[in-house]
């Protein structure tokens, strides 16, 4: 398969797994915060919901694809999906009413900081598991090099 084939293959499963969990993140809030009502007594709304969850899940997931392309930097590659995720959250709240007026600013300074932790940890993760490999080279290199001189 080519490297374009994979990568084409890799965002329609990254799309498909963002929607469901979109989904799934729907019901599973959907029925902790029902107080008394069932979330399935507007079916019409419920649906609605379940799709625009679904659709900024694919988004999300869809769009960090944007981590395969090789020649763009960490940070690049990360501006890029913050973006992305955070347009795509202004839209899918504007349409679905997650979240009123009053309170937007500061999910959005939530969403950044969550973003930027997030971001943090996946850095000091790959340094590190860099950093092994390099020593694991290392190794190997003064391995060959003493089996070569005996």
């Amino acid at each position: 398969m080519s490297e374009s084939g994979k990568l084409k293959k890799t965002f329609i499963i990254l799309v498909l797994a963002g929607f469901l969990g979109g989904i799934l993140i729907e019901l599973l809030i959907g029925l902790c915060m029902s107080s008394g009502e069932s979330i399935f007594d507007d079916k019409l709304k419920l649906l609605i919901n379940l799709v625009g969850s679904g659709i900024y899940g694919a988004v999300a997931m869809g769009g960090s694809i944007v981590y395969h392309i090789e020649k763009w930097g960490l940070f690049r590659v990360t501006v890029t999906h913050y973006i992305l995720t955070l347009v795509a959250f202004l839209i899918t709240n504007s349409l679905l009413g997650w979240f009123s007026s009053d309170i937007l600013l500061i999910v959005i300074v939530a969403f950044t900081v969550a973003y930027l932790i997030i971001w943090i940890v996946e850095v000091i993760i790959w340094t590190r598991r860099i950093r092994k490999m390099n020593r694991n080279l290392e190794l190997l290199n003064r391995e060959g090099k003493e089996d070569g001189n005996q």
